[in-house]
């Protein structure tokens, strides 16, 4: 045989090898794909669950720095008084935190590190930690107050860079320890942090959430205290029946917020309602001769709607308060914004003021305790709004930075603020449609029942008037007397009513009665 063809058979066979052994990689590779792609679409199913809110916890697309943590139980539900057990696995060395949100309680429980573990969160690769451990004084008990119980991982290959003994409350004594940040703020707080990782820390986070079977509630059954003298629970479809008996034009349905807790949507609720009316009478439209002479000579239109005007969209983008109870930044930072454009001249100017500015300095660490509007507008008259790539929104407390700058962005502490000249208030409806059509938009609040949660489209009429969350600020934007309704913008994002947007009937859940209809004015008249 010749040497050639010896040569030739020899690197057929290292051909052969070679393709064998690309297979047998791709094979394994493929089988830890399966395995991780399985985990995940076993809770990806379940991601819009639970006090998280929508859609799945941080996912890091960059495979080369991805930690892929394994959450596993023994049952796919529990019943209440049951005891939960899972273990968590990863697919490398690491820091792992393992967290319990409760929509309940809105606290976030640190399962592991604990007592047991010297709190010692470093695991190793392929070696499973187990929640509880063998003769463990840690239990979770599954009280079935809510549909379904959730548990958070988050892994980091380096200690305390995301999550750690820096967010820990001081317990002396427990076995287990409770992060500083309420559930409700957990997983924007999460993407936060993710998005200011070093470029060299490896980071994943994971989920498992378990059916409660028999809880007191469930997913299905959303509306809970609709009468004083028992505790009602409807479906979407039986809500949409008593709508329809009731002779009611809206329409009910899944939303952004149709799956918040009761203490969720108390924080979703964060407008005070004014008490001492004597703040408004400097105020008042009447103060002022000349807009009090403009008002009451106007020749109103029968309808009105800013978004629309000969065929310019005047509005600004609908925002999210997430789970904190920032709605009168949002609903004065939105009326500003408009009233600037309009000012100017200028619709779809693209100008976004600061609600994260206004809030954390104008109110301070008022996520669970809510605000008045006119104190909101005396801080921009006086102070002055940044703009939102100055001082963007975080839905957590957090203190004013100083310059009113967060260090993180880059604002400076010398960045200009845009102030009103005045803010103006009325108690009359027609005043305020008046002012609407003539000058701008205008912030109010109003009184939120748990069907409001629910509201798809239509012209909103509660359909109850028992257990209230609390009151909520807007933006009205718009009315249409032969219809009967104001229009206003909402902030609770778009996957809630008309995109953010609402028809809400005359004379209904006390807008213009608990508290006032606010408009601004800048240097001159709007028009």
């Amino acid at each position: 045989m010749s040497s050639k063809r010896i040569f030739g058979i020899l690197l057929s066979l290292l051909g052969a090898c070679a393709i064998w052994w690309t297979n047998l990689d791709v094979g394994a590779q493929s089988i830890e794909g399966a395995r991780f792609a399985k985990d995940q679409g076993e809770n990806s199913s379940l991601a819009s669950k639970g006090p998280l809110g929508e859609g799945s916890l941080v996912t890091n697309r960059n495979p080369r720095t991805n930690i892929k943590v394994f959450l596993r139980t023994d049952n796919s539900s529990v019943k209440p008084g049951d005891e939960l057990h899972f273990t968590a696995e990863t697919d490398r060395d690491c820091y792992l935190t393992l967290l319990y949100p409760s929509s309940e309680s809105n606290k976030v429980t640190v399962l592991w590190p604990n007592q047991e573990s010297g709190w010692n969160n470093r695991v190793r690769r392929g070696k499973p930690i187990r929640i509880p451990e063998p003769g463990s004084s840690i239990h979770l008990k599954v009280d079935g107050r809510s549909p379904y119980e959730r548990i958070v991982a988050v892994a980091a290959s380096e200690p305390d860079c995301f999550l750690g003994r820096r967010d820990y409350l001081e317990e002396p004594g427990r076995p287990i320890r409770t992060l500083a940040l309420r559930s409700s703020e957990l997983l924007e707080e999460l993407r936060y942090r993710a998005e200011r990782l070093a470029d060299n820390v490896d980071w994943g986070t994971s989920q498992l959430t378990v059916d409660v079977v028999g809880a007191k509630t469930s997913r299905e059954l959303f509306v809970s205290n609709l009468s004083p003298k028992g505790e009602t629970l409807l479906t979407v479809k039986s809500l949409n029946a008593l709508i329809a008996k009731k002779g009611y034009n809206w329409t009910a349905g899944a939303t952004s917020v149709s799956e918040v807790s009761d203490q969720e949507l108390r924080t979703l609720c964060g407008a005070r309602e004014l008490l001492d009316k004597d703040v408004l009478l400097p105020h008042l439209i009447t103060k002022d001769e000349r807009v009090a002479l403009d008002v009451a000579q106007a020749t109103r239109p029968t309808k009105w709607d800013w978004r629309d005007v000969n065929g310019q969209d005047w509005s600004t983008p609908i925002r999210d308060q997430v789970r904190c109870g920032s709605c009168v930044a949002m609903s004065v930072v939105a009326v500003v914004e408009m009233q600037h454009q309009i000012f100017q001249k200028k619709a779809h100017s693209g100008i976004q003021f600061s609600p994260g500015q206004l809030f954390s300095c104008g109110c301070g660490r008022c996520c669970d305790k809510g605000w008045n509007i006119y104190k909101a507008l005396d801080f921009v008259e006086y102070e002055g709004l940044l703009l939102e790539s100055d001082y963007p929104w975080r839905p957590i407390d957090q203190d004013c930075a100083a310059g009113g700058c967060p260090a993180s962005t880059s604002g400076q502490s010398g960045s200009s603020k845009t102030k009103i000249l005045k803010w103006r208030a009325t108690k009359n409806a027609e005043q305020a449609k008046t002012w609407l059509s003539k000058y701008g938009p205008l912030a109010t609040s109003m009184l939120v029942f748990p069907d409001f949660l629910n509201y798809k489209q239509g012209v909103y009429n509660p359909t109850t008037t028992g257990e209230k969350g609390g009151g909520h600020a807007i933006t009205i934007v718009g009315y249409d007397d032969e219809g009967k309704f104001w229009i206003c913008g909402n902030s609770w994002g778009t996957g809630w009513g008309e995109n953010g947007w609402f028809k809400i009937a005359y004379d209904q859940c006390g807008i213009g009665s608990r508290d006032a209809f606010y408009g601004v004015e800048f240097a001159t008249s709007a028009k």
